[in-house]
């Protein structure tokens, strides 16, 4: 994520309901990172599940603090292909280059 720095440092997440969770953003020197702190809060409270798709929506920093709307799409593998249809078109490139990797993912939580 090119919006954030290679350190740990504090990210405020809006829902569509605009409630916040303030997470902690674990960067690296590698292009991989993690979420902590209060991830697993907001994991729970979307009830979100392994092929649920996110989408991190950068909004204007307030007051220095870096601010991502997260769009949340409800997955199953049935659903895999269809929900390409209703994911706002700006985030379509996203979707397309992560769907590989989604539907693999799912396939392999069915094979268990």
């Amino acid at each position: 994520m090119r919006y954030l720095s290679k350190y740990a440092e504090e990210v405020t997440l809006l829902d569509k309901d605009n409630k916040a969770w303030t997470i902690t953003w674990l960067g690296n020197d590698t292009s991989e990172c993690s979420l902590s702190g209060g991830w697993k809060y907001f994991v729970v409270d979307h009830n979100l599940k392994c092929g649920d798709i996110c989408i991190f929506e950068r909004l204007p920093m307030k007051e220095n603090i870096i601010i991502f709307r997260v769009h949340i799409f409800k997955v199953s593998p049935s659903d895999v292909v269809a929900i390409r249809d209703t994911i706002p078109t700006k985030f379509s490139k996203v979707l397309e280059r992560d769907a590989g990797k989604v539907s693999n993912e799912l396939e392999n939580e069915q094979d268990v």
